[in-house]
């Protein structure tokens, strides 16, 4: 049974230039993503937050939103490099992502060398920044108790990488 309102709505499935548009809703990152913005959020908070975002491969809509916040607040160097780590995985962006990478290790010693670490160890041996990611990655290893087991993880896959 259709409604007069139901008449409007577009059909997401009909013809090529239909948008594309998610299955279902991500409830859990939709929830993160507005408690991410209230003053003091935990970095547990981001860093969920940003797995649950790479998980979906939001990376323009994370990029943004982390971008924001760090303009927002400049004081925590971590959204710069959660969004600088975001802006590294779009088309063109990648020199502009790593003056920010490098940008928030130098306010803040902590998550911004893991978020550096493993955006640098994606980049070829041409980029000349294999000691940098290697440096990052071994200050994440010195201070493990500090980083999440998860974090560890991802150190240990980007490492024989670099």
């Amino acid at each position: 049974m259709t409604t007069d309102t139901d008449a409007h709505l577009p059909n997401p499935l009909s013809g090529p230039e239909a948008p594309r548009q998610r299955i279902s809703r991500q409830s859990t990152a939709e929830a993160m993503m507005i408690a991410a913005r209230w003053p003091d959020a935990s970095p547990r908070l981001v860093l969920s937050l940003t797995a649950q975002l790479v998980g979906g491969r939001r990376y323009a809509e994370a990029y943004r939103m982390f971008d924001e916040l760090a303009t927002e607040q400049p004081d925590r160097p971590l959204f710069l490099a959660v969004a600088a780590s975001f802006q590294a995985r779009l088309p063109g962006q990648l020199d502009e992502a790593v003056g920010k990478l490098d940008a928030a290790v130098a306010a803040e010693p902590g998550l911004p060398h893991y978020f550096r670490g493993v955006t640098l160890a994606e980049l070829p041996l041409e980029a000349g920044r294999t000691e940098d990611a290697v440096a990052d990655l071994e200050f994440v290893l010195a201070l493990r108790d500090r980083f999440p087991l998860g974090l560890r993880r991802a150190v240990f896959r980007a490492l024989p990488r670099v």
